[in-house]
């Protein structure tokens, strides 16, 4: 059953209230016989006063219904500019708030453009190609890294749908995949992750793609340069004194052979011995170059670990002594545990580690110690090797092949092991220590196979 309107209701009202005018009206014409003019035009104007006043009302109350519904319509189609014209008593608090309303959505609706603005500035500042798909699986968004994905403009590429591009699978995935789809900005691969979001009561797709041929290419051009510049670094110290001694040897040959018919010839004991001695340096730069070519070779060539089972505790203890490292500390509880384990590449990472930590500790008169430990929950082995050394010097080429800052080091040694850690399933990681000076080497890595980092 439908209510009757507002303006009804009120027609009705004043009609009621006019019945009583209306009896009397007729009351007086039953029992006067003669009604004289002025009373006729009181009646009159007490039947219809209420009627008039009540269809003035009814109209103006329309045109403040009108008045509220279009300033409702337009904040509803997202027009903010209109505003309703005041009034007074609870009229006028119900305009007013509508006002507010409209002057608290603008607000709002202002400060989304200005986030839509600031959010497409950094879409497009970004590397990653970005997509956004409305329900029914159309582009509705991209920025510029998205739109050369397929060799489009922004504009161009709006509207398009997820199956016209051959990407519908991109839309489907949540966590990261990797797909090699061919297309016109480049062949993949390519790492595409896909998440929801609810925007106006909608559910879009946000897609983000990464070209991993671009990073994994980046990164051969860094590993590229760095090894360039360590094989240039140690080529030139080496094949550097070959020539200068070389060229010395030369012009010694030379001077002795134009001397020889205006002077006496040096003793046959000098010259022999200066050649010695310049034969001596090639060969030992020679041998040196050599070394190095092999010492690569070797870090090139490290094999698959060969794992067993053996006792950690005597392990670590026995390398600790050799390298006379007295502080090894570990929980008794944990003191029978064992490791599955390639044995002699695991000794030969710990080696260089505590080598290092000692030799770092004797510069300064300090101590090293090592602090072990595995975590029940994970199978995780946490190995702390600390010196009390100079510590770490600002460099970023610490795990560069060859490269060291230690008279006579060779700079394979932290390369080499963090390659057996990290082949191990765990990871190496060097800073300074937070307590005092010096080094603190970390290295996580699992106690078995099953127990591998994730």
């Amino acid at each position: 059953m439908k209510i009757p309107g507002l303006e009804w209701r009120i027609g009705l009202m004043v009609l009621i209230s006019a019945i009583p005018a209306l009896g009397l009206l007729i009351w007086i014409c039953f029992k006067l016989k003669y009604l004289s003019p002025l009373i006729g035009l009181c009646l009159l104007v007490t039947i219809l006063g209420p009627l008039i006043g009540g269809l003035w009302t009814i109209q103006k109350l329309k045109a403040h219904f009108r008045q509220v519904s279009a300033l409702l319509l337009s904040l509803q189609e997202g027009d903010y500019s209109l505003r309703a014209i005041s009034a007074q008593g609870a009229e006028g608090q119900m305009l007013n708030a509508l006002n507010m309303l409209a002057d608290e959505l603008a607000g709002i609706h202002r400060s989304g453009i200005e986030s839509d603005a600031l959010l497409g500035k950094l879409l497009g500042a970004i590397q990653l190609g970005i997509l956004v798909f409305n329900p029914e699986l159309h582009i509705v968004g991209a920025n510029d890294s998205g739109a050369e994905l397929f060799q489009q403009t922004i504009e161009k590429l709006i509207g398009r749908s997820a199956h016209s591009l051959g990407i519908v699978e991109w839309c489907t995935t949540g966590k990261p995949v990797l797909y090699r789809n061919t297309l016109p900005g480049g062949t993949g691969p390519w790492e595409v992750r896909a998440t929801r979001f609810r925007r106006s009561g909608k559910v879009y797709t946000l897609v983000i793609v990464t070209n991993i041929y671009q990073i994994q290419r980046d990164e051969e051009r860094r590993n590229w340069r760095r090894l360039i510049r360590v094989l240039v670094h140690e080529m030139s110290n080496s094949l550097g004194p070959i020539q200068a001694t070389a060229q010395i040897l030369q012009r010694q040959q030379n001077g002795s052979q134009q001397n020889s018919a205006y002077s006496q010839p040096e003793p046959n004991g000098t010259s022999k011995t200066r050649m010695e001695e310049g034969l001596a340096l090639i060969e030992r730069r020679a041998q040196s170059l050599s070394g190095f070519i092999l010492r690569y070779a070797e870090l090139a060539r490290l094999p698959a670990p060969q794992v067993k089972e053996f006792p950690l505790e005597g392990f670590i203890d026995r390398l600790a002594r050799e390298e006379q490292i007295t502080t090894v500390l570990a929980p008794k509880s944990q003191q029978s545990r064992t490791i599955t384990a390639d044995p002699t590449q695991l000794q030969q990472a710990l080696i260089n580690l505590f080598r290092n930590a000692v030799q770092a500790a004797s510069e300064t008169g300090g101590v090293t110690s090592v602090i072990w430990q595995i975590e029940d929950a994970s199978g995780l082995i946490t190995i702390d090797v600390l010196d009390e050394g100079p510590g770490l010097p600002p460099s970023e080429n610490l795990f560069v092949p060859f490269f060291t800052t230690k008279a006579g080091g060779n700079g394979i040694g932290l390369v080499l092991a963090r390659e057996i850690i990290e082949a191990h399933g765990g990871r190496l990681s060097l800073k300074n220590r937070d307590d005092r000076q010096g080094c603190h080497a970390e290295i996580v890595i699992p106690s078995t196979p099953h127990s591998a980092m994730r």
